[in-house]
């Protein structure tokens, strides 16, 4: 039981210092407003659209050029590194693509992982990230 409780905790602790390193390279960026917004929103969005529909949004959002785009783009960039890193191994398939076609098992514990992880990140990010959060239209 112990070695259990152990991996949980551990698990916990990497997942933080994953979003705490993922906030803190943020901190200082141009879009870093439009982050914290999104960061906080992403688990809501998740929770009323499913896990495969929320990331496609993000996949439609994300770029270069606008503060708004960048924001997409690392946040689809970061959790595409840490399902890599935990689920995909060296799976070059695309996020999005990846998620859909996940069993629903699989999908469903994806799913708490991302919560998990963003839950990390969104208080990182009120914790880091001066100044206010950036509106949609940003």
């Amino acid at each position: 039981m112990t070695s259990k409780l152990t991996t949980i905790k551990q698990s916990e602790l990497d997942r933080a210092k994953y979003a705490y390193d993922c906030v803190n390279k943020v901190k200082d960026k141009e879009f870093k407003g439009n982050y914290k917004s999104y960061v906080k929103k992403i688990p809501t969005l998740i929770q009323v659209n499913g896990l495969a529909g929320t990331f496609a949004f993000v996949f439609s959002k994300k770029g270069e050029g606008s503060k708004q785009k960048e924001a997409y783009r690392t946040i689809y960039q970061q959790v595409d590194k840490w399902l890599k890193k935990n689920y995909k191994n060296n799976d070059e398939t695309e996020l999005i693509e990846w998620i859909i076609t996940r069993d629903p098992k699989l999908y469903k514990a994806i799913t708490i992982e991302v919560l998990a992880l963003f839950s990390w990140l969104r208080r990182f990010a009120e914790g880091m990230i001066e100044g206010e959060e950036a509106n949609e239209q940003e």
